[in-house]
């Protein structure tokens, strides 16, 4: 199965980060967004910034987390079915690059180019 070439995107095969969440879909991180594979199509999720980094957190919502350039944010099932992009708010100012994180118990590590995260 392979996301290059989806209709109706133009995706360069540009790849950060893949994991597979607890809700059995593939997670793809490019530079366009969020690609999710749920086993018959692929959905791109868009990201205000290029997305590098994927993780998910094992609390009871089983959110993926996406650390991006200048910032941070999760997935988030809408009442359409629909998944969206969601920022914390406030972001923190100029976060550098997310390209690493790292679930250590109930915490979500975020590693920048500028500081560490909790």
């Amino acid at each position: 199965v392979s996301p290059a070439n989806l209709p109706g995107y133009d995706l360069p095969a540009s790849y950060t980060s893949i994991l597979t969440g607890n809700d059995q879909r593939i997670y793809v991180a490019n530079t366009k967004g969020v690609l999710v594979y749920n086993g018959s199509e692929w959905v791109l999720i868009r990201t205000p910034a290029t997305p590098l980094a994927l993780a998910i957190h094992p609390d009871r919502t089983d959110r993926v987390y996406v650390g991006c350039q200048e910032g941070f944010g999760y997935l988030q099932t809408m009442a359409d079915g629909s998944t969206q992009f969601i920022s914390p708010e406030p972001m923190p100012k100029k976060t550098g690059a997310v390209w690493q994180m790292q679930v250590q118990g109930t915490y979500l590590y975020l590693m920048s180019e500028q500081a560490l995260y909790q």
